[in-house]
C-alpha cells in the first residue's frame, strides 16, 4: 500500500501543478493547496477500497505531512462514522431517546 500511496501522491502533486498554472497560481505551495488534494484523496481511497488507515500508515503519513498520526486516525474514525451514520440513518431515527425522570 505505500507504494501505490507514493505513486498518487507523486501523480496529485503533479495535478496540483497542472491546475495552478490553468488558473494563474504561480506559487504552487500556496498554503495548503497541494496538501488538502492529497489528504482528499487518501481518504477518498480508503473509502471507497473499505480499507481504514493503520495506525502504522498513520504515523507514516504524519511523518511525510509533518503533522500527528492523531489527525490522520481521526480523519478515518469522522469518514467511518460518517459512513456508518448514512447506513444506518432510518434504524437511528427509530430509536426513542431515554428521559431522565
Amino acid at each position: 500500500m505505500a507504494r501505490d500511496l507514493y505513486r498518487r501522491i507523486i501523480a496529485l502533486v503533479l495535478k496540483a501543478a497542472e491546475m495552478a498554472r490553468s488558473v494563474g497560481i504561480a506559487n504552487l505551495l500556496q498554503p495548503g493547496l497541494v496538501k488538502e488534494m492529497i489528504i482528499a484523496d487518501i481518504l477518498g481511497h480508503a473509502r471507497r477500497e473499505r480499507c481504514g488507515l493503520s495506525p502504522d500508515m498513520a504515523l507514516r503519513l504524519g511523518r511525510l505531512f509533518g503533522n500527528s498520526p492523531e489527525f490522520w486516525l481521526n480523519a478515518q474514525r469522522a469518514v467511518d462514522l460518517w459512513d456508518a451514520a448514512l447506513s444506518i440513518e432510518n434504524d437511528v431515527a427509530r430509536i426513542q431517546p431515554l428521559h431522565a425522570a
